[in-house]
């Protein structure tokens, strides 16, 4: 097994992952595949193995992309595999997901992949290796942001010490302080808030708070609807600071939120980037897996008509993921190793 590559510990996650798992097969034991697979349309192309699992997929923070991306997935995925039945809920927080999957009671996740990683080896927010983590595939590069209201007085990152930050998790606010710290305010300088992305906004109307968090490309809609009512601009990083973090953190690079996708902003803007996966458990069955790639990869235009952010789901996607160095082959699950050879992808070191 490869070493994994150095990462920066103070990069974090933004997760998203799953509920109560079970997997067995007819008889009450390990999933079998069955030779004439089972059922899509009937087409050999169309067949999925025999499978019997159910849980929950844990989407994400309220009124986010994950939020709305993993509902339709798991809604996808029940829909098109016979056998497999995942009910999408809200986590707690999105701190707790590799705990659940390793504790089998998770079936699936959203999360970033230098998380991944720290997880596996016991780094960082991560007090424990958490080796039976697995990626199931790349699903898309989500860029994050700082949100302040249209007539406040903060404007770049160097404005924000001495001001409230909301943050949705402690991961994602391990990773906001790093991206400040590079800025020059360090993390102390700042009063940190955790609240989902509902309550953010609703604490940024309120005065409450100064700065929310939220991804913000692909569009999300709760900021859309912030913007659109109250006014939002975001807060601006200096070029040398972006320089510094993209050289000392490639998984978390800054990438553009593009002018015009959200009211009123009519800028590029920027922040750092966490590149999206769907997770798993090595302990789920490989059937199963492969199932669940084959149907995300397959009905990705459904997919992409419930969210913009679907709209890369793909096999392009999980190639240049695996071409960047961002899917480790090592820890792909079998099942989804499968389904990437069978499709004709590259798989680095194979």
């Amino acid at each position: 097994m490869r070493t994994l590559k150095p990462l920066a510990i103070r990069s974090t996650a933004l997760v998203i992952a799953a509920g109560v798992m079970t997997a067995c097969g007819a008889e009450g034991g390990d999933v079998d595949a069955g030779a004439d697979g089972g059922g899509g349309n009937g087409d050999s192309e169309a067949a999925y193995p025999d499978v019997d699992l159910s849980g929950t997929f844990l989407t994400g923070s309220s009124g986010g992309v994950y939020d709305a991306l993993g509902g339709g997935m798991a809604g996808v995925i029940s829909e098109e595999v016979p056998g497999i039945r995942l009910n999408p809920s809200n986590p707690p927080n999105i701190s707790v997901v590799i705990q659940r999957i390793t504790d089998g009671a998770a079936v699936l996740g959203i999360m970033q992949a230098d998380a991944v990683y720290r997880a596996i080896e016991g780094v960082g927010e991560f007090d424990q290796p958490y080796d039976q983590v697995r990626f199931v595939m790349g699903l898309y590069d989500n860029v994050m942001s700082q949100v302040v209201l249209e007539d406040s007085p903060l404007n770049t990152c160097s404005d924000v010490a001495g001001q409230s930050v909301g943050v949705p998790s402690e991961t994602t606010q391990q990773l906001v302080a790093a991206v400040y710290e590079t800025c020059g305010v360090s993390e102390s300088e700042i009063e940190w808030v955790y609240l989902t992305y509902a309550e953010q906004a609703a604490a940024l109307r309120d005065g409450d708070i100064d700065v929310g968090t939220f991804t913000g490309y692909p569009k999300n809609a709760t900021v859309e609807e912030l913007a659109a009512t109250a006014g939002i601009k975001f807060i601006e990083t200096p070029d040398e600071v972006v320089d510094t973090w993209n050289e000392e953190n490639p998984l978390t690079a800054f990438a553009t939120i593009p002018a015009g996708t959200y009211p009123g902003v009519d800028t590029d803007e920027r922040f750092y980037a966490i590149f999206a996966n769907l997770i798993t458990s090595s302990e789920v069955p490989e059937d199963a897996i492969y199932a669940i790639t084959k149907a995300v990869t397959e009905r990705a235009d459904d997919i992409g008509q419930i969210h913009p952010a679907g709209e890369s789901i793909g096999l392009e996607k999980i190639q240049q993921y695996l071409d960047d160095g961002i899917l480790d082959p090592d820890y792909i699950h079998a099942g989804a190793l499968r389904y990437f050879e069978e499709e004709g992808l590259t798989i680095p070191g194979a």
